[in-house]
């Protein structure tokens, strides 16, 4: 089901950075990701996939996501994130960060609005999650 949007196989996926996905109905992803943990949504209509650190839950029950966008990087709601989403995975990788330091990392480049000019091809939202999952400083510029 996950991978059915973008045509790839699942050895394809783990020929590629990440080791294995996790599946789940998006609403569950909130409690199923680590804060830290790369997600991703699936949208039949919009045709793509959007990307994103899983912040975790605050203890108001809220969650969150940090993700880029056109209008750049930030925290958004976990209800957004997941908007009009038809799947939704974890990315878990072969050689990533400990989670609590790619959250660490994404926090801190939202937070201190590295400049990015959003780019779907060079500049999008799975290469910022995968640059937090990593540890590679692409974003800080």
């Amino acid at each position: 089901m996950f991978l059915r949007g973008i045509g790839l196989t699942k050895q394809a996926l783990a020929a590629s950075h990440y080791a294995t996905t996790m599946e789940y109905e998006p609403y569950m992803l909130c409690t199923q990701a680590r804060p830290g943990d790369h997600i991703a949504v699936w949208s039949d209509s919009k045709g793509y996939w959007h990307h994103g650190i899983f912040a975790g839950t605050s203890e108001h029950g809220h969650a969150h996501v940090l993700d880029i966008m056109p209008d750049g990087l930030a925290r958004r709601p976990f209800g957004l994130f997941i908007k009009g989403a038809d799947a939704g995975a974890v990315l878990v990788y072969k050689d990533a960060l400990p989670l609590d330091c790619s959250l660490k990392l994404a926090q801190y480049l939202v937070e201190q609005g590295s400049v990015v000019e959003y780019n779907l091809v060079e500049e999008n939202c799975d290469k910022f999650a995968a640059t937090c999952r990593l540890g590679s400083d692409k974003f800080a510029d």
